[in-house]
């Protein structure tokens, strides 16, 4: 399990790191940086307007965060979808396994956000 765990937060964290600014793999996260500002934009335009358009984009708008933020945008959020991948890669899927999945899941949230917040701050401090 606890092999696992590290392996999940090593992965998330690796994954983090090369979907950031100016990295390899930056590409995948551009599109979906902007969306919390786009929503907010939409939001207060459609409090002036009342649109029904504007409204339906800030709907579309959602989603895509919705289903951005586990694959590549939140940090904390990496522990449900990959940290499943990750397990059931390494240990496969069975009906005993989910309660340790979980497990895995919500410690690696945990881990890998306490190691992000002090590699960021580290990374300011220079």
């Amino acid at each position: 399990m606890i092999e696992t765990l590290i392996i999940t937060v090593a992965f998330c964290l690796g994954w983090r790191i090369i979907t950031d600014n100016r990295n390899l793999l930056y590409f995948v996260r551009k599109p979906f940086e902007d969306i919390e500002n786009q929503i907010e934009m939409n939001e207060a335009l459609y409090e002036k307007l009342k649109s029904p358009i504007i409204k339906n984009r800030i709907k579309v708008l959602k989603t895509k965060l919705y289903f951005a933020k586990p694959f590549v945008l939140c940090i904390t959020c990496f522990g449900s979808l990959w940290g499943a991948a990750v397990y059931v890669a390494l240990n496969g899927i069975d009906i005993n396994h989910i309660p340790n999945l979980i497990i895995n899941s919500i410690a690696a949230s945990f881990i890998q956000t306490y190691i992000w917040i002090k590699f960021e701050k580290l990374k300011h401090d220079f």
